[in-house]
């Protein structure tokens, strides 16, 4: 391994370092509240405002509460579409239609709320 640059060292010194925190999973209601708060807000907005918006910012409101739902993005066939929402502690869809049964998650970016164990890395 190479060593740091002068300017990668001034760099790492001058960032700080946040501790990694890990949220406790929000309840069936506050991620109702999310959901709700952020689609009331929206209607003031001059601008599109979807699913994809729509479920990134109810996670981001969440976190600013130190609380996390499960935020997935799936698609549905025939016809082809596309959706994005949060899940409750529950496994259920916040505030959706019932439609959304019929969306396969093809990408959820944190877990089901549970704290994964960190694997320890092992020098050979």
């Amino acid at each position: 391994m190479g060593s740091r640059s002068a300017s990668q060292q001034v760099l790492a010194a001058r960032t700080p370092r946040l501790p990694r925190t890990r949220f406790s999973p929000a309840t069936v209601s506050q991620a109702r509240y999310a959901v709700l708060a952020v689609r009331w807000a929206a209607r003031l907005l001059p601008m599109r405002w979807a699913c994809l918006e729509d479920s990134t910012a109810a996670a981001f409101l969440l976190s600013t509460a130190r609380r996390r739902a499960e935020w997935r993005h799936g698609v549905a066939l025939d016809p082809v579409r596309l959706h994005a929402w949060i899940v409750g502690p529950n496994g259920e869809p916040v505030e959706e239609p019932t439609d959304t049964a019929l969306y396969t998650a093809t990408f959820t970016p944190d877990g089901p709320g549970r704290h994964r164990p960190t694997e320890e890395r092992t020098n050979e």
